[in-house]
């Protein structure tokens, strides 16, 4: 009896585990300081602020989608990737390195 019981929670859990699946979140792991120091340019640099600026706008819109994205409701998704295309245009005026935001961009292409 123990071992069919045993055997029906095992299968139970298995199935079971597709169920609950993982939160989608940010992919890009670095801190806005080492995103300003990942630059062509020094990080005492004027451009360094408008790095700070532009990776914290990025976050916060990847942030904003993410939450849409698990909470099964991206109905204004493409007004949040449109903030990211302009940030985008912004770190492309001061030569900016946001090849650390790649996988969060290909993610949220999908969306679109």
């Amino acid at each position: 009896m123990n071992k069919l019981l045993l055997a029906i929670c095992t299968i139970c859990i298995l199935c079971a585990g597709p169920l609950y699946a993982q939160n989608q979140e940010v992919i890009c792991t670095m801190t806005v300081e080492d995103i300003q120091r990942d630059q062509p340019f020094d990080i005492d640099h004027y451009k360094s602020e408008f790095v700070s600026n532009i990776a914290t706008d990025i976050f916060e819109e990847l942030n904003l989608i993410y939450n849409m994205v698990n909470n099964n409701d991206t109905t204004d998704v493409a007004v949040h990737i449109e903030n990211i295309h302009s940030s985008i245009e912004e770190a492309d005026e001061i030569d900016m390195n946001y090849t650390m935001f790649e996988e969060d961009f290909e993610f949220i292409e999908t969306l679109d």
